[in-house]
């Protein structure tokens, strides 16, 4: 298994146009699991969501 990172630049590399073999050789990663993350992991683009933290204005106020 490979982190997310890794996926990112596999896909970041098949999208600027690169074969899997030289994604493989670039990445140290075997043709066909390069192959299977680009059929298996789809992804029109990356975005990191953060979410908001929501908090109760009286959560800080001391109770008396």
């Amino acid at each position: 298994m490979i982190d997310l990172r890794m996926i990112i630049v596999i896909h970041d590399l098949k999208r600027q146009g690169h074969s899997v073999s030289e994604i493989s050789r670039r990445t140290g990663l075997d043709r066909r699991t390069v192959r299977k993350y680009l059929e298996r992991v789809k992804c029109e683009s990356w975005k990191m969501v953060v979410p908001e933290l929501v908090l109760e204005p009286t959560a800080f106020h001391a109770s008396a």
